[in-house]
């Protein structure tokens, strides 16, 4: 079981089994009883008390301190304890007894989640077919936002680059922390595949982890979400007015794709990919970003700047992440047109220079 949270200990995010644990059903209703007090978490040191209006009940936990795009955040693994067990006897709550009776060694991937793709394809490093993530169905079953998935997908995948040199490491307990870390988070997101092949690695002998990691990053390269639904919301807004694009002419800037993969420790060929994938996704987000400038929706112009600036962070480019940063954080809607051009300028070079690898 697990839950997550941000730097002022706020829990941000909470996995299905505990919220189940909780006899809640989603994380809505979990706020609610949380603001009312008939829920709380009480942490001290490795422990943590949960007490509801049934029982107060104390159980290990394993915590992990991340840090990305959303700033640091941590990851609390909820483990069964010797606590819960004589608690349980004394209380005999019917939704605890379930729990623990089904609960396997790692519980946050529970057996009824019907996932989008076969990890029949795990071998297959050949394979590009992308793999889709259900996201709409993981994100209700744990109990969190689309949009709030879409935005941890993104933090796992940056995490993943972060953690490379360290899967490779020859130091054991620097490689087993980033191995315990990126399952951890792949289960909490519930990417059973990813899942698996991380732990190959964990289980690889020397001659066998470079292909396993070749693997992962290569399936990490595959996720792909369907599109998101967006609300009409028209009425909403005061249009911003209409950017053309068409005139723009590029920006130059030196990207070197050696560079960037001696940076990530990554083969250039799955470089190139990343950049290719980049390159597809911001074709379809710009598009979604004039619409909203056109609606005067300053939120989604900024979730947008937010996403791809990540995306060209972790590949190392420089002048489209500094921009993006900037329409990110960008509350003037008369400085945006020219954020906006700008950053069409440095992608239209990247583009140029992309055809040439």
């Amino acid at each position: 079981m697990y839950y997550i949270t941000n730097q002022n200990e706020q829990i941000i995010s909470i996995d299905s089994a505990l919220l189940s644990l909780l006899d809640i059903e989603n994380i809505h209703t979990f706020y609610k009883k949380i603001a009312l007090e008939d829920i709380v978490f009480s942490s001290e040191d490795e422990n943590l008390t949960i007490e509801t209006l049934k029982n107060k009940v104390t159980y290990k936990t394993k915590r992990t301190n991340l840090s990305g795009l959303l700033g640091d955040i941590t990851l609390i693994q909820v483990q069964k304890s010797a606590t819960e067990e004589i608690l349980i006897t004394e209380t005999k709550t019917p939704v605890i007894e379930e729990i623990l009776i089904t609960e396997t060694k790692t519980p946050v991937i529970e057996e009824s989640i019907e996932t989008s793709y076969s990890t029949d394809a795990i071998d297959n490093n050949n394979e590009q077919t992308p793999i889709i993530v259900d996201v709409k169905k993981v994100s209700e079953e744990i109990g969190i936002s689309e949009e709030d998935y879409h935005t941890f997908l993104t933090e796992y995948l940056d995490t993943t680059l972060t953690l490379k040199k360290d899967i490779q490491s020859h130091e054991k307990k620097r490689r087993s922390q980033a191995i315990e870390t990126l399952l951890s988070l792949s289960n909490v997101l519930h990417l059973p595949m990813i899942s698996e092949i991380i732990s190959r690695i964990k289980n690889s002998t020397a001659d066998t982890q470079d292909k396993h990691i070749t693997s992962f990053y290569a399936t990490l390269s595959r996720l792909t979400t369907p599109e998101q639904e967006t609300k009409s919301t028209d009425s909403a807004f005061e249009s911003f007015g209409t950017i053309d694009l068409n005139d723009i002419r590029p920006i130059h800037f030196d990207f070197q794709l050696g560079k960037a993969s001696k940076e990530l420790d990554l083969p250039t060929s799955l470089i190139k990919e990343f950049i290719d994938d980049f390159i597809e996704q911001s074709h379809t987000e710009t598009e979604k970003m004039l619409k909203a400038y056109e609606k005067g929706d300053l939120d989604t112009i900024q979730k947008i700047g937010h996403l791809l600036k990540g995306a060209s962070s972790n590949l190392r480019i420089v002048p489209l992440s500094d921009t993006l940063h900037k329409i990110q954080f960008c509350k003037d809607s008369s400085e945006l047109e020219k954020l906006i051009k700008r950053y069409w300028a440095h992608f239209l070079s990247l583009e140029i220079q992309s055809k040439r690898y």
